[in-house]
């Protein structure tokens, strides 16, 4: 395994323990990381990064499999970047995560929240830069 599959590794590892020590805010189910997500409090505050379209996966596991091995301060801010995104969330059993999101329609407004944040991001020198 090279360097930096053995850093994203460790990063997932990091989490998926995250998840099962604090278990799901609505059930308290935190028997496998897998059936455990990270849920924004606020949808409207996801990082850009999250929002985009990519090979990299959806949600978290955008954030997480952003690694530089080359860059220890590149590799620090994406780190930082990570921790930022998960402090805005909680987290939720898969089917708590789903009645949640539907219930708030989330799932609904899911496209003009894309194009909300796209809109807003496109007025910023740093997205000129993109």
């Amino acid at each position: 395994m090279n360097k930096r599959a053995k850093m994203i590794k460790r990063r997932q590892h990091w989490l998926s323990k995250y998840k099962v020590a604090k278990g799901c805010c609505n059930c308290g189910y935190n028997e496998y990381a897998l059936a455990l997500d990270f849920a924004h409090l606020d949808p409207s505050q996801k990082s850009k990064e999250i929002t985009k379209h990519g090979p990299c996966g959806s949600g978290i596991g955008k954030l997480y499999g952003r690694v530089s091995i080359t860059d220890p301060i590149k590799n620090r801010r994406y780190l930082r970047e990570l921790m930022d995104e998960v402090r805005k969330c909680k987290i939720l059993c898969k089917n708590s995560h789903v009645k949640e999101t539907f219930t708030n329609r989330e799932m609904h407004n899911s496209w003009n929240t894309y194009r909300e944040r796209k809109q807003e991001s496109s007025n910023t020198l740093e997205s000129f830069y993109e």
